[in-house]
């Protein structure tokens, strides 16, 4: 008699901040994060950084252009490619064959000996701001798995492990996974996921970011003027704020312009405004996400007529989100065989009765971001051109506000320009 594939489960949660909390849940602890040393100087100029930095990235443009072309809403709309990236490597360490094949085929081969760089890269917490990154995996109790995953989990990909009873006590066991997720994002995404008692693995990778705009605390000045804002539900005025002046002028690219604000700890919004006549429907894609991110030469300095450049945005306030399963959306970029009868995760549950009986049903991806006056809690930015007097050593000083009055796409990275959300606002 033919077996019946039993379904895992693959979680991404991306966030920002706020409160934390906790309630009462059972699950035994397997195997314990490894702590991350900090990433030295030399680790960041080394190949094997560059490599797995520039896979993220590529798997971020591809990811968010179809994710996008999926969703087809109205509302603002705002992934993390970094947190699917990380539940997606955690996938490939727990897999063989084919599954294993197709999901580093997507996310880079890279990420078999290097996550850990990547992931040291982004770890860190200033007394103003902080990004983390938490991967877990939660095993149906007393399912046997290979210890030596295990271990590899939590030494390479910085992995806790757990045991949860999802079959018998499937209400403590999610109430478990949503005390991981809400403490792991400081209260921003608290709610339940409904994992199934016939689940027997479970990736959960949560990650939060939080920064300010000054080293004090102070917030971002509003424009006293009010600008029309054009989106999806028609025009309004809207204040905007004023983002700090960044060297350089806007990014012309075809059919948009992008600039960029940072925070104080050096996050950066990147924005994408469509040019007259076009939509950011029809320039917010992977190539766009791409091109900007390269960028590195803002033009700040013109020598031949001694001129410095400088430019800042001009933005709304906005939230942005995301609360669906991607599954469909990994299918169409190659990893099918993670959702089907084919589905090969013996690299965890090797010589266990579920080494071939094992699936993924659901991909859920949860997205919460808010950019703000204050700072930013998760991601998305705007930018804005203006001009001004002569500097001490010769040259004119030349001011631009680059003003998002209009839909527009955004990508929020770490200061080495790896995106950790992306998105599109349509609505203020």
């Amino acid at each position: 008699m033919k077996k019946t594939k039993i379904a895992a489960f693959i979680a991404c949660f991306c966030i920002i901040p706020i409160l934390l909390a906790s309630c009462s849940a059972r699950s035994t602890l397997l195997g314990e994060a490894a702590v991350p040393a900090k990433l030295s100087y030399d680790e960041t100029q080394s190949e094997n950084f560059i490599n797995i930095n520039t896979d993220a990235k590529n798997f971020a443009s591809q990811f968010t252009e179809r994710a996008y072309l999926d969703y087809g809403g109205k509302d603002n709309f705002a992934v993390s490619p970094i947190a699917v990236y990380s539940a997606l490597a955690l996938a490939s360490r727990c897999a063989e064959g084919d599954t294993k094949t197709q999901i580093l085929s997507l996310i880079g081969e890279n990420a078999q000996n290097d996550f850990s760089l990547l992931y040291r890269s982004l770890n860190r917490e200033t007394k103003t701001g902080m990004l983390q990154l938490a991967n877990s995996i939660w095993l149906q109790e007393n399912v046997p798995f290979d210890k030596s995953c295990i271990d590899s989990l939590a030494n390479d990909y910085f992995c806790y492990s757990y045991a949860a009873d999802f079959a018998n006590d499937n209400a403590s066991a999610n109430r478990a996974v949503r005390k991981f997720v809400k403490e792991h994002t400081r209260g921003l995404i608290d709610q339940d996921y409904d994992i199934s008692p016939e689940t027997i693995f479970t990736v959960v990778t949560a990650m939060y970011l939080k920064d300010t705009w000054f080293d004090d605390g102070d917030s971002l000045s509003f424009t006293k003027e009010k600008y029309t804002f054009d989106g999806a539900d028609g025009t309004k005025l809207v204040s905007l704020l004023e983002g700090m002046y960044n060297y350089g002028r806007a990014y012309v690219g075809d059919g948009f312009t992008s600039f960029f604000t940072v925070t104080h700890n050096g996050y950066k919004i990147k924005f994408i405004l469509p040019d007259d006549g076009k939509s950011i429907d029809d320039v917010f894609n992977a190539k766009t996400i791409a091109e900007i991110n390269a960028v590195t030469d803002y033009g700040a300095t013109d020598d031949s007529i001694r001129t410095h450049y400088h430019t800042r945005c001009l933005f709304p306030e906005f939230d942005a989100g995301y609360d669906a399963d991607i599954k469909d959306v990994l299918r169409a970029l190659g990893v099918t065989s993670l959702f089907g009868s084919e589905c090969d995760l013996s690299a965890l549950l090797s010589g266990t009765d579920f080494e071939n009986d094992a699936y993924c049903s659901e991909v859920r991806h949860t997205v919460k971001l808010s950019v703000d006056k204050r700072g930013i809690e998760g991601a998305a930015v705007i930018v804005m051109p203006t001009a001004g007097a002569a500097g001490p050593d010769g040259y004119e000083n030349v001011y631009y506000d680059f003003v998002l009055d209009k839909s527009f796409g955004f990508v929020v990275t770490d200061s080495r320009d790896l995106p950790l959300f992306t998105g599109v606002v349509k609505k203020v």
